[in-house]
């Protein structure tokens, strides 16, 4: 992919992921969300009675979305060193989650996120070994 596509796309990714998150969670109590007033659109899912999905979407879309657009930024910077660009986004994620862990205003540490981290680093680089994407 062209790196001014990637870096369009990566963009728009984290844009998404950071609105999905001020709308789906209640922000009031994480510090980098502080200057914002208590927003939370959750109560509209609870329509949903299909709790996998309502769980993918309060608890994962968001790392979903950051994660690839981060794949996203790495790859532009990175283009040639594919298993170097890999590992520090496991890095990356590692850290995030693990920041997580030890200050509760960050964020919730989850080890289903590390895993969702490294099913898409899998997958990526797979495609990339490939010459797919």
């Amino acid at each position: 992919m062209h790196k001014n596509k990637l870096l369009l796309c990566g963009s728009i990714l984290l844009i998404l992921a950071i609105i999905c998150y001020m709308l789906l969670h209640n922000i009031s109590d994480i510090y980098i969300f502080s200057f914002f007033n208590n927003i939370s659109f959750f109560s509209t899912l609870n329509g949903i009675n299909i709790f996998i999905f309502k769980k993918f979407i309060t608890g994962y879309l968001v790392d979903l979305l950051w994660f690839i657009s981060a794949w996203m930024f790495f790859t532009v910077l990175l283009s040639s060193e594919i298993i170097i660009k890999n590992l520090l986004l496991l890095v990356l994620a590692v850290i995030s989650e693990g920041l997580q862990y030890f200050f509760q205003r960050l964020g919730t540490f989850d080890v289903y996120d590390l895993l969702l981290y490294l099913i898409i680093l899998l997958v990526f680089l797979i495609l990339e070994i490939r010459k797919i994407i």
